[in-house]
């Protein structure tokens, strides 16, 4: 049984997975709206949510670590 297991897999290793929902984080910031899976849809509310709630800090390591999670530049402006 996996019990307190609260992480999707699908089906990936840990580093596509990360790149997966790092490059669906960007997508849905740049673009206000993405097409993709429910699974995808419910994991990526996490982490979106936590983005959010670090950019919207006023310390300024939290807003260096969001601004660090970012790998494209369009969105940083």
């Amino acid at each position: 049984m996996r019990h307190n297991a609260h992480v999707k897999h699908f089906g990936r290793k840990q580093g596509p997975r990360k790149a997966l929902l790092r490059g669906l984080v960007n997508s849905l910031v740049e673009h206000g709206r993405i097409k993709t899976t429910l699974a995808k849809a419910k994991e990526l509310r996490r982490h979106v949510e936590k983005a959010i709630t670090l950019g919207k800090s006023n310390r300024f390591m939290r807003v260096v670590s969001f601004l660090l999670g970012i790998r494209t530049r369009r969105l940083l402006r």
